[in-house]
């Protein structure tokens, strides 16, 4: 039971009760369910919205971690840098 959503653990066998020696497979289908089917839908409107601004053939093109790049940027920033172009805009609005 998750909300009030019952999941069966086997859908061939409605009922089927959870043991000890069925746990991993009550662990695969309550993770497939959380992480697959119970956003479904809502993933499904997000991959439509997505497609419509990003060109399903350039996404295809990239392999997973360079679209990630590409859509993330960088993660590791040089603080140092950033502090000195902040001074520099700070004193250059100042000054205007």
């Amino acid at each position: 039971m998750w909300g009030d959503v019952a999941v069966e653990l086997d859908p061939k066998e409605t009922g089927k009760l959870v043991t000890s020696a069925n746990k991993k497979e009550f662990v695969d289908t309550y993770v497939n369910y959380i992480f697959n089917q119970s956003v479904e839908v809502v993933f499904e409107e997000f991959r439509k919205g997505f497609f419509k601004v990003c060109d399903k053939d350039v996404v295809e093109f990239f392999q997973p971690e360079e679209l990630r790049g590409v859509m993330v940027g960088k993660e590791n920033f040089d603080w140092e840098t950033l502090k000195q172009v902040r001074t520099m805009f700070c004193y250059y609005i100042a000054e205007a």
